[in-house]
């Protein structure tokens, strides 16, 4: 026997009888019986067994292995190695990228080599049809880590078409452990650390249509496969086995699907993070520019903005949930309709909130110490926006689009980072108007973006013939809001109380302290987001969304954690960077404990939230009123506010805590 040619075949009932039937006809031909072509089935759902062994029965030179288990691409390869018989084996995809004719040329040239590997990078290769944009981006990323990681420098080490020498496999084979993104870098690997002779060869391809992977869910688990691999061939693989032992049964137990929290919370804060850096800059700007009494007047508008949007942010949760149930039920039609009515119902209601700013500017401009009503009617055009593009966001979170929900976010405070630049350049200067100008347009430009991006996903749905009860909506988003305001005052509020009780420049300063604390403290935030969609019930908790809440409090008390603790060891360079005195590194360092059990709160009032639970709402909404009296009492210094503040953050996740831990619950039988 010459040559063995492995297809492994998950779920390819309509992929794999073209593609086998052409390879067993061309190599019937070229090599009689000197070929075999083995099949292996494994964990499928559908027919790919049945019509691999029918078009078997016409071949003999095909043999099919079915296995029961899904044992991944690597899996299936390493399976088939042990039964095949060929001096030369290769293996190649079942989507047919690679055609019969392209796999003998590239098998008449592995003669004399120990291995022969297809490239589509190579110059010479041609490419039928060319990949998606983002499918070309991770392909180079995924080999620029192989390079680095591991010093291969072939192209194209995922291309799947290669051949090699079954002595030479042999000899490796008792040293391959993956069976999934990694498993070809691994493999090569260790056949070039063994010293074997592998060349790398152009081809001919294209880019098959239905495939399964999506690039941007999997792309972190690829990269995690990638420094997993490279830790076991380290002297740090005792992480790896300290994973495999303790983290990895938790966070994948056998016989469950995974929930992906993790890899979706990695995104989320990915994301976050270059959000946050454009904040950051924005911040550095600003607070340079404007004078502790310019800026106290902005702060209070962010504040206002983030109170506000905070609060209103549960009408975005609320479509989140409507949409996660919509797709539960196979019906994302619905959606359309959901949309529809509550983009209307925040237009009236805007429209009525203008009117109240006009009717009492006056008083607005005399408690917040403001001679013009402007900042307001631009903060309250912003908040609009932003609920807007929450809605849009809402659903795309539905649907665990995670990474289009982010995009418009990094957009925002991107734009607004270069309306500030472009503003400074010109030599405007910078002033409260022009900043508040910025961020409101900036939100405008995100909602575009975002519609186009909601436009896209629900064209493609069917008609709906769901009846949208605003009255269910609406009940649950008031819900949801009163827990929201209940934490938005918690969270905000400081800023706010001492710009009324404290004279500008001291509110200044303190509004820039706050607002640097923040940032960080906002790191594990994205966690929650992940965690929503994913918990979205009606009828009680599972054990496996109890086991995803698990999860993400670990998430986040490691972020927290790690986050308060290198801010506080750093208070003082991060002051220097914002262009802040040192002198307020007391206040910084107590302003970012203070906060830190509120990251824990959030993602508890996610979880109850998501399953429809509102016995946390009464709680909160009570702290929420003591801090408030607290603040209307103690505020003769900064660090009295700073310490109710923090009080009541303890005791609010305590109380919080208690219900969702220690209250009897009707359990779902769902697992």
């Amino acid at each position: 026997m010459k040559l063995s040619i492995i297809i492994p075949a998950h779920n390819e009932e309509h992929r794999l009888p073209p593609v086998l039937k052409s390879y067993a006809e061309f190599f019937s031909k070229k090599m009689g019986d000197e070929v075999e072509i083995i099949v292996v089935v494994n964990g499928t759902i559908d027919g790919t067994a049945r019509v691999a062994e029918t078009i078997a029965g016409r071949y003999p030179i095909i043999r099919i292995l079915d296995e029961p288990s899904r044992i991944g691409k690597g899996g299936a390869i390493m399976l088939g190695i042990e039964h095949a018989s060929g001096e030369y084996t290769g293996y190649v995809d079942a989507d047919g990228a690679t055609i019969a004719d392209e796999f003998y040329k590239l098998y008449i040239k592995s003669q004399g080599l120990d291995g022969a590997i297809a490239s589509r990078w190579m110059e010479g290769s041609v490419v039928d049809l060319p990949q998606k944009l983002t499918r070309r981006v991770a392909s180079r990323m995924f080999n620029l880590m192989t390079r680095v990681l591991f010093g291969l420098k072939f192209s194209d080490t995922q291309c799947g078409a290669k051949i090699f020498r079954l002595t030479a496999l042999n000899e490796v084979f008792p040293k391959l452990g993956v069976t999934q993104w990694a498993f070809d870098v691994d493999l090569l690997f260790h056949l070039r650390r063994t010293g074997f002779r592998i060349q790398e060869f152009s081809t001919v391809w294209n880019d098959a249509e239905g495939s399964k992977v999506e690039v941007p869910k999997v792309a972190l688990d690829m990269a995690a496969a990638l420094i997993r691999l490279r830790l076991v061939y380290s002297p740090f693989k005792w992480i790896v086995s300290l994973y495999n032992r303790f983290l990895g049964p938790f966070i994948s137990p056998p016989g469950m699907e995974s929930d992906g929290l993790f890899r979706h919370s990695l995104l989320l804060m990915a994301a976050a993070q270059v959000t946050n850096v454009f904040n950051l800059v924005f911040q550095i700007f600003v607070m340079r520019q404007l004078t502790d009494s310019e800026y106290s007047t902005l702060g209070a508008m962010l504040s206002i903005f983030a109170l506000a949007s905070m609060s209103l942010g549960s009408l975005s949760r609320s479509i989140t949930h409507y949409t996660a149930l919509y797709q539960q039920k196979g019906d994302v039609g619905a959606v359309s309709l959901l949309l529809k009515k509550v983009i209307a119902d925040l237009l009236i209601a805007f429209f009525l909130l203008f009117v109240l700013l006009v009717l009492f500017k006056g008083q607005v401009c005399a408690f917040l110490k403001i001679s013009s009503i402007t900042p307001v009617f631009l903060t309250v055009a912003s908040i609009g926006l932003l609920t807007l593009l929450g809605s849009l966001g809402g659903v795309l979170q539905g649907v665990q689009h995670f990474l289009k929900s982010t995009l418009s976010s990094i957009f925002q405070s991107g734009s607004r980072l270069l309306f500030v630049v472009v503003l400074m350049i010109m030599g405007r200067g910078l002033s409260v108007m022009p900043i508040l100008g910025a961020h409101a347009i900036s939100h405008l430009l995100a909602l575009a973006l975002a519609g186009w991006f909601v436009i896209s996903l629900l064209r493609l749905a069917g008609k709906s013939d769901s009846v949208i009860h605003r009255k269910e909506i609406y009940g649950y988003a008031l819900a949801y809001f009163c827990a929201w305001s209940g934490f938005s005052i918690l969270m905000n509020l400081d800023i706010i109380m001492a710009k009324h009780y404290f004279d500008a420049e001291t509110a200044g300063r303190f509004a820039k302290v706050a607002i640097l604390a923040r940032m960080v403290i906002f790191l594990p935030l994205p966690v929650a987001s992940a965690l929503f969609p994913k918990v979205v019930s009606v009828d009680g908790s599972s054990e496996k969304s109890r086991r995803t809440l698990v999860k993400g409090l670990i998430l986040v008390g490691g972020i927290v954690i790690a986050a308060a603790v290198m801010a506080t060891l750093l208070a003082p360079l991060f002051l220097r960077i914002m262009g802040v005195g040192a002198e307020q590194s007391m206040l910084l360092r107590t302003m970012f404990w203070a906060l830190s059990p509120l990251s824990f709160v959030l993602l508890l009032l996610n979880y109850e939230l998501a399953q429809r639970r509102f016995t946390v709402v009464l709680p909160v909404l009570i702290c929420a009123g003591i801090y408030l009296a607290l603040l209307m009492v103690f505020h003769s210094s900064l660090l009295h506010i700073i310490a109710c503040l923090g009080g009541m953050s303890i005791v609010t996740l305590l109380t919080v805590g208690g219900v969702v831990f220690f209250r009897p619950q009707h359990q779902s039988k769902r697992k």
